[in-house]
């Protein structure tokens, strides 16, 4: 939730109601996503094929990563701006400039 937010009663009343061990479950049988509050089950086909993997699972680093503010595009780990997906074939190129974005936002908060 955004500090400034101008629905912050709103936004504690989802967060609440999302967070509801019913709910939760509900959204994860209904999406399929692996769920993360430990009082979720696995329902889906999916859950059952991925379930034996999750015993010591643990977020990955790009899903906890927030580029500064003021960072560029490139400025994230995420991303794959090699072709085909992308249009660098140049790794030297891309590391300068996914470098120069970050480097714009480090700057900007000093």
């Amino acid at each position: 939730m955004a500090a400034n937010t101008e629905n912050k009663d709103a936004t504690m009343q989802y967060l609440a109601d999302f967070s509801d061990p019913a709910n939760y479950q509900a959204f994860v049988d209904a999406v399929g996503f692996i769920p993360t509050q430990p009082t979720a089950t696995l329902n889906t086909g999916i859950g059952a094929e991925v379930a034996p993997y999750l015993a010591n699972f643990r977020v990955g680093y790009e899903q906890y990563w927030i580029a500064p503010k003021g960072a560029g595009q490139f400025a994230n780990p995420f991303a794959s701006y090699f072709k085909p997906f992308g249009t660098y074939d140049d790794p030297k190129e891309l590391a300068d400039k996914v470098q120069a974005d970050l480097q714009a936002g480090l700057d900007a908060v000093k």
